[in-house]
């Protein structure tokens, strides 16, 4: 199917990054079509179609790749949408990066090798990680998204758990409930999610981990606000990068979509630079109730760096799971490793569609006053 002449369903970033690899490789496209009218007429070299507009001789007549790669946009409905139009030959991202991925780059969870679920059964660390999760949500989660990610079960794109990102029964009960809360975020980005907690608890101590500049300066500017409507609220900002050891890390793009290298030569100019720390170095005795790391695929070596305060903590943690192909299993795995010998339960909760925003909670089952 990847021989063919294809049309690309979506217009936006992963779409044009679709058809600039595709080009590269010398397949042939028609263009792109999109369900509203988009501002240009041409993207990459191509034209741009609606559906309304799209010629008679292509509709249902070709096969089609789905460009469109988000947390809202759930694969399931875009399948009904497509199907609509007469199209029954549908590329999935699944299906095309193993081909492209050398062209395409990092995409969050997609994998350039992907392992069935039956695979995956297989694995000691996968069956360590199902026997340590604590209730059948979690472990329905975790075997639908190993599927889901290889096209077995596009059902589960529009699926998302009843409880709320990051704050919700499982992380604000185990709080303590007898004073104000400690919160440390690793990758606070603008604020966003302290503003969310605040709606729960009361802060008293908050430590802000933001290497990127312009989610920085975005930040300060939230804290200044936070701090005005809680005033026990008493933050700290930390510009630097959590890791295992003291080095330097290049981000580029803008927002939620930001990438992170480490240990590049850096001369590409839009990228900026900021220095990684482990956070154990920085706080050696700072203890907090509750702990969030969104650190864009590399979680794992912001956790290695942060084990003490994890360690004698015996906080709430929430972390991100989607942001490596891997990380669904192997990020869990290094967890549970790190927490080994203390009191925890774990849950895999999905908060938006097609497997984005996918977070793993570790929770303590007694927590000290």
């Amino acid at each position: 199917m990847m021989d063919e002449k294809l049309l690309i369903f979506g217009a936006g970033n992963h779409a044009r990054k679709l058809a600039c690899a595709l080009r590269t490789r010398g397949n042939n496209i028609y263009g792109f079509v999109t369900t509203g009218q988009h501002p240009l007429q041409e993207l990459e070299g191509f034209p741009v179609y609606t559906w309304k507009a799209l010629p008679t001789h292509l509709r249902g007549k070709c096969p089609i790749a789905c460009g469109i790669f988000n947390r809202t946009d759930a694969y399931d409905k875009l399948a009904q949408i497509i199907q609509a139009q007469g199209f029954d030959k549908i590329i999935w991202p699944w299906d095309y990066y193993p081909y492209l991925h050398h062209d395409m780059g990092w995409c969050y969870w997609l994998d350039s090798n992907p392992r069935t679920l039956s695979s995956w059964q297989q694995d000691t660390g996968y069956q360590k990680v199902m026997s340590m999760l604590g209730d059948h949500e979690s472990r329905s989660t975790l075997e639908r998204i190993l599927s889901f990610r290889t096209g077995n079960d596009i059902g589960f794109a529009s699926f998302t758990s009843f409880d709320k990102q990051y704050f919700n029964s499982l992380t604000i009960n185990a709080l303590p409930t007898n004073r104000s809360a400690s919160y440390l975020d690793v990758g606070a980005y603008t604020g966003d999610t302290l503003e969310s907690l605040l709606q729960h608890v009361d802060i008293n101590k908050a430590i802000l981990v933001e290497p990127d500049p312009a989610n920085y300066n975005l930040l300060i500017e939230n804290l200044i606000s936070l701090t005005r409507l809680h005033p026990v609220l008493n933050p700290y900002v930390l510009p630097i990068g959590a890791g295992e050891f003291l080095s330097f890390m290049g981000l580029s793009g803008e927002g939620e979509a930001t990438a992170v290298s480490i240990g590049g030569d850096y001369t590409d100019r839009t990228m900026r630079i900021a220095a990684i720390a482990p956070l154990d170095s920085i706080m050696p005795a700072e203890r907090f109730d509750l702990i969030k790391v969104d650190v864009e695929g590399h979680d794992i070596e912001a956790l290695q760096g942060m084990r003490s305060i994890l360690r004698r903590s015996h906080a709430v943690i929430g972390i991100s799971l989607y942001h490596r192909p891997l990380d669904i299993v192997h990020l869990p795995l290094a967890v549970m490793d790190l927490l080994e010998g203390l009191p925890y339960k774990y849950f895999i909760r999905q908060h938006m569609h097609n497997s984005f925003e996918t977070v793993l909670y570790a929770i303590p089952t007694s927590q000290e006053a």
